[in-house]
């Protein structure tokens, strides 16, 4: 890795950080009612953090792995964000990002990152992921962008994945609106889409859609063992064969993962609707037949303290599932 450059100047403020995921936390977890796993395979020190781009400005994605990353590891652990230009440079949302640890897109601000020992969360799809089609909604969509690839391999950083499912769900991107926002010209503002949106409350709309309340999907995100590549430093950077490699097998293994955290949510749901026609045509026969039966006295639960049960959440990156009467 470079060890030269500009100093790392940190003005993550994680009091600010602390504040607001403790604001998201709990409506976050009842709206979309996160699986979150594998959070322990993401490796110690610097490294590039890959993830799948979901559900427009809202980007509920982000603000989910944020706490769950931080019930598992801290909030001194979190990765920082490389933004786009347009938000970083908008008065008050830019100093507010930058106090939650978001960075412009830059080269020399990556590296001084790196060299520093931390980590940096990107989304390579960018606003072509983010605001794929309803209808591509569990694919991986990174189309020609490979710079991610390039900057891990020039720095020697592994690259930790992480996916999302569900999250996309909470709107319904009828098209992307590319060939519109090329006839405007909307590339010069690093902008490539135009998509026309289906969302609450605000109906159908064309652009960028504003804040909106978004459907109660089940979102499940895992963490996935981290790919490091037998090559790295310049040369591999600059080996156009060897990156292209490179990116396959990252979008390979996110891809599968996708398609596999997606079957099962629809798994999840089939036995959710399945529960809720037995309950009410159980009612139903019961109802008929006179009576109802007995049902037999739940165990005995053991008395365990909160906090016992919040450190054993911290404590754990796999799924916590409470079943209840």
């Amino acid at each position: 890795m470079n060890e030269t450059g500009a100093p790392f100047r940190d003005l993550r403020d994680l009091g600010v950080v602390d504040a607001v995921l403790d604001r998201l936390e709990g409506p976050l977890s009842a709206w979309f009612r996160p699986l979150v796993r594998g959070l322990d395979r993401i490796p110690e020190g610097p490294a590039l953090v890959v993830a799948n781009h979901n559900g427009g400005v809202l980007m509920p994605d982000l603000w989910m792995i944020a706490c769950a990353w931080r019930a598992a590891r801290g909030s001194a652990d979190l990765p920082y964000a490389l933004g786009h230009d347009a938000a970083m440079r908008t008065p008050r949302l830019g100093d507010l990002l930058t106090r939650l640890g978001g960075l412009p897109a830059t080269r020399e601000a990556a590296e001084a990152l790196f060299r520093a020992g931390r980590k940096i969360l990107v989304y390579p799809g960018g606003d072509l992921e983010n605001l794929r089609p309803f209808a591509a909604r569990d694919r991986i969509v990174f189309e020609q962008r490979r710079g991610y690839v390039r900057f891990a391999l020039r720095h020697g950083v592994p690259i930790a994945p992480i996916v999302t499912s569900g999250a996309h769900s909470g709107m319904v991107v009828l098209d992307d609106g590319r060939r519109i926002a090329q006839a405007l010209g909307l590339g010069k503002l690093r902008i490539h889409v135009c998509p026309t949106v289906v969302s609450i409350p605000w109906g159908l709309t064309i652009g960028f859609p504003p804040p909106y309340l978004p459907l109660p999907v089940q979102t499940r995100i895992e963490a996935l063992a981290p790919i490091t590549f037998p090559r790295s430093g310049e040369e591999a950077a600059l080996d156009e064969t060897y990156v292209e490699a490179c990116h396959a097998e990252v979008v390979r293994r996110m891809q599968d993962a996708l398609e596999r955290l997606s079957a099962e949510r629809r798994i999840a749901r089939r036995a959710s609707f399945e529960g809720l026609l037995e309950g009410l045509f159980g009612a139903v026969s019961l109802r008929s037949e006179g009576g109802v039966r007995p049902r037999p006295a739940p165990a005995p639960l053991a008395a365990v303290p909160v906090a016992s049960v919040r450190s054993a959440v911290r404590a754990s990156s796999e799924p916590l599932e409470l079943a209840a009467e």
